[in-house]
């Protein structure tokens, strides 16, 4: 009633605030006005994901892909989970438009996108670009690769992963901690692990927070050791990934670990990290 009302029509802002509380309830009443919301800059994606989840109406997808293709990068994950149709045809077509015009960062979220949707068909476009002089073009296309089945993708991006310049690292994260599929992270997972061990701190880091992404419950333990290292910085750069990570799980891990730790500076150390984050 407050989303139709005369005094809703009046206030745009509260009519927002009505859609969107609908839109999570998943009443369908809503969903001109919230594509249309999200598509004039006027409403945020988290206003819309819970809604466009859950709306089996193909022409939710259909416009959100079409935002996609216009630039609105933030809706690649959402359509990797949505699958619409025609969007494996059109995140394609976007990686070969962007490397036929040196757009490399459109070539990368293009292979977000291919990726999460999981068409094995994409691969031999990918692999056009083996070798390519772009190291994030390596990076993306061959984690993509990778997660559409392509094992022998392991040695290529751990090659270029250590060659990485530590600057680097953190984006090398992000892009890592995008794999969801089980066979791609067990096929990953040994050669992190070994680096998670390796002397040269801020790498082996890096690859030990990329673990702790894709299971909080069993890469905590490396940050914990991190966190409670004789080294400055091997302390430090525990402290800033397990902050950085805001998961849920993690927190909980994290919580969790806080009651049983016995070590004062440590316990010092996941407080201060649990009560930044509220």
């Amino acid at each position: 009633q407050l989303y139709a009302s005369k005094d809703a029509e009046r206030r745009p802002q509260m009519r927002e605030r009505a859609a969107v509380t609908l839109g999570k309830l998943g009443d369908t009443r809503v969903r001109n006005y919230l594509l249309g919301c999200f598509e004039r800059y006027q409403c945020d994606l988290r206003d819309i994901r819970e809604f466009a989840s859950q709306d089996k109406d193909p022409r939710t997808a259909g416009r959100l892909l079409l935002s996609w293709a216009r630039g609105r990068s933030v809706l690649t994950g959402l359509l990797g989970d949505l699958k619409p149709a025609g969007g494996v045809a059109v995140a394609n077509s976007a990686f070969d438009e962007a490397m036929a015009h040196r757009a490399y960062g459109n070539a990368q979220r293009s292979t977000l996108l291919i990726a999460d949707l999981g068409d094995k068909s994409s691969k031999q476009r990918l692999d056009t670009v083996k070798g390519h002089k772009q190291t994030w073009i390596r990076l993306y296309t061959g984690v993509a690769r990778l997660r559409l089945g392509e094992s022998v993708a392991v040695s290529e991006l751990m090659r270029d992963y250590d060659n990485l310049p530590v600057d680097w690292l953190d984006s090398a994260l992000n892009l890592f901690a995008t794999i969801k599929e089980d066979s791609a992270r067990k096929a990953l997972q040994p050669e992190l692990e070994k680096r998670s061990k390796a002397p040269d701190l801020e790498p082996a880091m890096a690859a030990a927070a990329i673990l702790l992404s894709w299971d909080p419950e069993q890469g905590f333990f490396r940050m914990l050791d991190g966190l409670s290292s004789k080294s400055t910085e091997e302390r430090e750069l525990a402290y800033f990934y397990l902050a950085t990570d805001d998961s849920k799980k993690l927190t909980f891990v994290m919580r969790r670990a806080l009651s049983r730790e016995q070590r004062p500076f440590t316990r010092d150390q996941l407080r201060v990290i649990l009560d930044n984050r509220g």
